[in-house]
């Protein structure tokens, strides 16, 4: 025991000296992190600079209600962020359409919102211009979902009103269908049920920024075992076989070394949480459940960071390993392209690595709910391929 202890001290003693070059890679793992994440961010995420659809209405009357009702159309979220209603001529729309100067002609009948509550549903008729486009896609998707609402509505008040006939009272059918109407008029007019939702995050649970700031502390901290590769690739096969002699064996020397590694990622972490907390990110609330998270993150990142140096011949190429591994892992898990856009056999595959959880992890801050069991097991993990590995490597050295 006392040669464990007298070598576990040297060991961070080792790690010590290597606290300033930690420090400064912590800083450039934090700067490349974040103008890498900022850049797919805004590459995703252009909403500010996307320009609206104009759609043309050429009506055939000029209906106050129509106009009344197109005003709280306009004033919808999904319509306002995608799109613009411009009266016009049929003549002038037209000509704008086979221009495409305008993304759509919309061609309104007479009494239009009146055939829609007495049930003679007049159709207004869209015009699209010729070819393929995304935005042509997205009006066509759009306009057959209020189709398909107006369509349920309308059958959900004539079923009713069967039903109303057949009862002793008929005559209060007409006032029963209009209230009908309105209530029918609302669910279509609300976007939620125009669109489905689907999060960036693999969580569900958090917002976009909130998913991108969580991605981007999981990759630094990733990164973070670049620096650590002085003391982790320093040991011979001969100094490995002189500390077995004294009962250090290989599983006591590789549990070691990646305590070192979190002693290192640990002297690191009140700066993290004290950045946290000045930007209002990390609550008190939250704090519990996000230190539980973060323990089990940097015990994870320790025995990885151990295994791909195990694994490497040199320390350059565990530096190579530990960068393009997990570069690897993050893509996967939905670190910097959202899992959506994934096939879903990668997005499901992506979910249970270890990336996905460390997002998760640190997402606790926003969901107070701690992620610590699939860490605590894929630490396992790579601590016994670790040992397996060395055992490895000495059996083929002799």
């Amino acid at each position: 025991m006392g040669r464990f202890f007298t070598y576990i001290t040297l060991e961070w003693k080792r790690a010590f000296l290597l606290l300033p070059q930690f420090f400064l890679g912590g800083v450039i793992a934090v700067i490349f992190v974040s103008v890498l994440t900022f850049s797919v961010s805004k590459i995703l995420h252009p909403i500010e600079d996307r320009p609206k659809a104009t759609i043309a209405l050429v009506m055939q009357e000029s209906s106050p209600l129509f106009q009344t009702v197109m005003a709280y159309v306009k004033e919808i979220e999904s319509v306002s962020s995608f799109c613009s209603f411009e009266q016009m001529e049929k003549e002038e729309a037209l000509r704008l359409l086979d221009s495409r100067r305008i993304s759509a002609v919309f061609l309104v009948p007479e009494r239009q919102v009146e055939s829609i509550l007495d049930g003679t549903n007049l159709p207004i008729h869209v015009l699209l211009p010729s070819g393929s486009s995304l935005t042509s896609a997205l009006i066509l998707d759009l306009t057959n979902a209020g189709g398909l609402v107006l369509r349920s509505a309308q059958a959900g008040v004539y079923s009713l009103s069967d039903i109303y006939k057949e009862q002793p009272i008929p005559e209060n059918v007409d006032s029963l269908s209009w209230i009908l109407n309105l209530e029918n008029l609302q669910f279509f007019a609300s976007r939620e049920e125009l669109f489905c939702e689907e999060t960036v995050s693999a969580t569900g649970d958090l917002t976009v920024r909130q998913y991108y700031l969580s991605s981007s502390l999981a990759f630094c901290l990733l990164l973070l075992g670049i620096p650590c590769a002085p003391f982790l690739k320093t040991d011979n096969l001969a100094f490995q076989r002189k500390l077995a002699i004294y009962g250090l064996k290989n599983y006591i020397q590789i549990f070691v070394k990646a305590s070192s590694v979190f002693l290192l990622l640990l002297i690191f972490s009140p700066v993290l949480f004290l950045l946290l907390f000045y930007f209002k990110i990390l609550t008190l609330s939250t704090l519990p459940a996000f230190s539980m998270s973060f323990f089990f993150i940097l015990l994870f990142i320790s025995f990885y960071t151990v295994l791909l140096f195990e694994f490497a011949p040199t320390k350059t190429a565990g530096i190579y390993f530990i960068f393009l591994f997990s570069l690897f892992l993050h893509f996967l898990s939905g670190g910097f392209l959202p899992s959506p856009f994934f096939p879903s056999v990668i997005e499901n595959v992506g979910s249970l690595l270890p990336s996905s959880f460390m997002i998760k992890g640190i997402g606790s801050f926003a969901t107070a709910v701690p992620t610590t069991l699939p860490l605590f097991c894929y630490s396992l993990i790579c601590y016994l391929l670790s040992v397996c590995i060395r055992i490895f490597k000495k059996e083929d050295s002799q």
